[in-house]
């Protein structure tokens, strides 16, 4: 069986760039992918960014690609007589592909084509996102909120007052652990989620997950991630709404120039770094 050598090292290192800015990172891979084209493993990675990205055509033409190539793999040099990389790729490029129906709200093509590959789509991070395909496509009673835990009832229904009990009480320390992400006391939260109201458009959008559409915004000090205080956090809404679920703090992003910069407008509402 011949092989073809491509340069691992460097591939790890350019999925790396990713949690400082996702856009570097698909820079990089597209300047490997002109010196390694036959990596298709590598190239899963950079279909992944282009989705996190929020670049759907760009991902689904690359998606096409490689199935063209598993099509043809006899003819391929680094898949041909190697059953175990060929069949990685299938399954890498099925959740792909799952993801891009997702992330293009083809809720119903999303959720039967999850059903038609289920032993390629392993792991529990599919259970969130096949709950929320089951509500979007009529399949879980819209009324029943309840017992579901915070993120479940919000797909079910949502309700803008859950959202602000749910971040209100982390940051007052009352449901969250000393792993957990909250905002610092001193942090406006309620003016903040008005003015971040206002950048929800498609520039800058991130998909981070199989559910959300997500914008990350520059505060500095404004609160910790796992023990680690930093200057960015996070908004999160369902796909192609408004409804917020999530406004928390992250780590990284450092680098990434889609991130909207709200410190100076943050001290003008007159409670920050009061405290």
């Amino acid at each position: 069986m011949s092989t073809i050598n491509f340069d691992t090292e460097r591939s790890k290192q350019i999925g790396k760039l990713e949690k400082e800015n996702p856009l570097a990172t698909i820079e990089e891979y597209e300047q490997y992918l002109k010196e390694y084209e036959s990596d298709y493993i590598t190239r899963i990675y950079y279909i992944l960014s282009l989705l996190k990205t929020a670049q759907l055509d760009a991902a689904k033409d690359e998606i096409r690609f490689l199935d063209d190539i598993i099509r043809y793999s006899d003819y391929a040099p680094n898949l041909k007589n190697d059953s175990n990389r060929l069949n990685r790729l299938i399954n890498q490029l099925a959740q792909c592909k799952f993801k891009l129906l997702c992330c293009q709200g083809k809720y119903k093509e999303a959720l039967s084509y999850y059903n038609q590959n289920e032993q390629k789509l392993i792991g529990n991070i599919y259970s969130e996102a096949l709950f929320f395909l089951n509500s979007r496509t009529g399949n879980i009673d819209p009324t029943r909120r309840e017992p579901n835990t915070y993120l479940y009832r919000q797909i079910v229904e949502y309700q803008e007052d859950d959202f602000m009990r749910n971040i209100l009480d982390k940051q007052s320390g009352k449901t969250n652990d000393e792993n957990d992400d909250f905002f610092f006391p001193w942090f406006p939260i309620e003016p903040v989620i008005t003015e971040v109201k206002n950048h929800l458009t498609d520039q800058g959008k991130l998909h981070l997950h199989h559910i959300d559409d997500t914008w990350i915004f520059k505060c500095n000090d404004c609160g910790t991630n796992h023990n680690r205080p930093v200057d960015f956090f996070k908004v999160s809404t369902f796909h192609y709404t408004k409804d917020i679920f999530t406004m928390t703090p992250v780590f990284g992003f450092t680098q990434y120039p889609g991130a909207i910069d709200l410190t100076e407008k943050v001290k003008k509402f007159g409670t920050f770094g009061d405290n």
